[in-house]
């Protein structure tokens, strides 16, 4: 079985919580809906407490070779797999999120004439200008 992300959505408030430690108490559910006889699509929904309201989305496929014929095989199975599903799209979901919290968190940077990032920027700028050739906008047919 395959699960794969096509769409995330984040919401998260402007300032970084100050303490270094928070407890987020979450409420989820996954929505899933019949795209194929072998893919659903499906969405899952996160949201997290007053503390540190985060409100967060993850569109998806779920896929196997033919999940329908895999579903008829055992009805003990497939439920089995509904129960389990949610929890491991969840649990990827949950991942996810907390990782595009850290990314998009505050980062002081401090610039100053020695920095390489500054002097390889300039460089790359002055290399792309004596490249560049004058086009003549005349055509001749």
């Amino acid at each position: 079985m395959k699960i794969s992300v096509n769409k995330i959505q984040i919401i998260r408030p402007e300032s970084n919580p100050k303490k270094s430690s928070l407890n987020l108490n979450v409420d989820w559910h996954v929505d899933f809906m019949e795209k194929s006889r072998s893919s659903m699509e499906y969405s899952c929904f996160i949201k997290t407490s007053p503390e540190y309201p985060i409100d967060f989305k993850i569109n998806g496929i779920v896929g196997s070779e033919n999940l329908k014929e895999e579903n008829k095989i055992k009805s003990k199975d497939l439920k089995d797999l509904n129960t389990i599903l949610p929890g491991i799209i969840f649990d990827n979901s949950l991942n996810i999120m907390l990782n595009l919290i850290n990314l998009t968190k505050d980062v002081n940077i401090s610039i100053n004439r020695s920095n390489q990032y500054l002097k390889d920027s300039l460089a790359k700028k002055n290399s792309i200008k004596s490249n560049y050739t004058k086009i003549n906008p005349c055509l001749n047919y």
